[in-house]
């Protein structure tokens, strides 16, 4: 949650931030993609990178919920305008509304956008146990979250993944949700079978389902503008 110049929530610095800046001035990575399923609204990073190009961010959080932001109208500002993305989940949301946003949006998006880094604010007070949130995780949810990142890595930027420990308030299932986090870095670019390794077991709820389709329209709006506006990198 902390800001350029300003610490918030439980953060005194943004990790996260401080890491991208770093591959991009050290590294010479030119676009970094960040992925936070921590259950809170990541409004620091967010506000760190609104109005930058080179970074996208995208979030899945509780929705309404602390910090009170992160929702899908939020997309950036000038040249960075398309490159935020956030999915403002409601309480006990689970993971088959995540894996059909990350297969339905967040993949062709990463095709366009073609990052030579992928990091992951990786927060586990999104698991259904933890006191600090209400949303419907489990433990193997994050092997199948990190096994659609994994694959994203492989495919563009050469597996380079950096994950980065955010929240997480119930020790026991934090350790096992991290254990299975790192077991999906062990797919090398096998694409995501929703039939079989990671299955949409359960139906969308109707609001989840909407509000998933008003980000996707969102998308398909911001993130792919008029080719007049492009300058010719994008083109749908």
């Amino acid at each position: 949650h902390a800001f350029k110049g300003a610490g918030s929530g439980f953060c005194i610095f943004n990790n996260i931030a401080l890491t991208a800046r770093y591959a991009q001035g050290n590294f010479g990575v030119e676009r970094i993609a960040i992925l936070d399923f921590d259950a809170h609204h990541g409004n620091g990073t967010q506000e760190i990178f609104y109005d930058d190009n080179s970074i996208f961010y995208i979030s899945f959080h509780q929705y309404p919920h602390y910090p009170g932001s992160g929702y899908y109208d939020e997309i950036g500002r000038g040249k960075g305008e398309g490159f935020n993305l956030n999915f403002p989940f409601m309480p006990y949301t689970r993971d088959p509304d995540y894996l059909t946003a990350m297969i339905d949006i967040i993949i062709p998006v990463m095709e366009r956008f073609d990052p030579g880094l992928i990091l992951v604010s990786a927060g586990y007070d999104s698991h259904f146990s933890d006191s600090l949130s209400s949303l419907g995780l489990v433990e193997e949810s994050y092997y199948k979250i990190m096994y659609i990142i994994s694959y994203l890595s492989y495919k563009h930027c050469q597996g380079r993944t950096g994950i980065l420990l955010e929240g997480g308030y119930e020790y026991n299932s934090t350790a096992k949700s991290v254990l299975e986090t790192i077991r999906g870095c062990f797919n090398k670019g096998d694409f995501p079978d929703i039939n079989n390794s990671i299955d949409l077991e359960n139906k969308l709820e109707i609001d989840e389902s909407f509000k998933i389709q008003k980000v996707k329209n969102m998308e398909i709006l911001y993130i792919f503008p008029p080719i007049s506006s492009l300058s010719g990198v994008w083109i749908l």
